[in-house]
């Protein structure tokens, strides 16, 4: 899922939608991430939510997996 959000290309209103974004005096700061956020699920339809969610539940299953290595390697090592 991650794969294919990230492998499609922008769309040309997609690309309009940043380049205003960018410049509008309106979305600033930390406004900038939700707002850019809720966009691309709006013009994805859905997708890019789900990517997300997949992308934290894999980190998840990754720092877990470091954190247990890291765990093992302290036991060795005391």
């Amino acid at each position: 899922m991650i794969k294919e959000c990230r492998d499609q290309p922008l769309t040309d209103p997609e690309q309009k939608l940043f380049q205003m974004i960018r410049k509008s005096p309106y979305v600033k700061g930390k406004d900038v991430t939700p707002f850019m956020l809720a966009k691309v699920e709006e013009l994805t339809g859905g997708k890019s939510l789900d990517a997300n969610i997949a992308l934290v539940k894999h980190n998840a299953h990754v720092d877990a997996d470091i954190a247990a290595k890291l765990a093992e390697e302290m036991r060795l090592i005391i």
